[in-house]
């Protein structure tokens, strides 16, 4: 199964990386993203693998982050990435 980004999605990644670059240099933001892209993928091999969230939306973390996730037609849009001490969006 292949997976996709929202722009909300292609955002929060954007803001991941500025936050780490900044914080922790290019090495460690270009390997944080590689990181969230092969969740993307494991999530996208085992759509099953995150907890319910609301309706079909379903949850994963990685590292600090969550992933939001829906799964639909052959594909999983993954919607929304953010830090766990980030208030929940709906």
């Amino acid at each position: 199964m292949r997976h996709r980004l929202t722009q909300r999605a292609e955002r929060d990644l954007k803001d991941i990386y500025r936050y780490t670059f900044e914080t922790f240099g290019h090495k460690q933001a270009e390997r944080y993203l590689r990181e969230l892209d092969a969740v993307f993928e494991l999530i996208a091999d085992q759509p099953g693998i995150g907890r319910v969230y609301e309706g079909r939306t379903q949850l994963f973390v990685h590292g600090k982050h969550i992933i939001l996730y829906r799964q639909a037609g052959g594909h999983v849009t993954i919607g929304r990435v953010f830090h766990g001490a980030q208030s929940r969006p709906r």
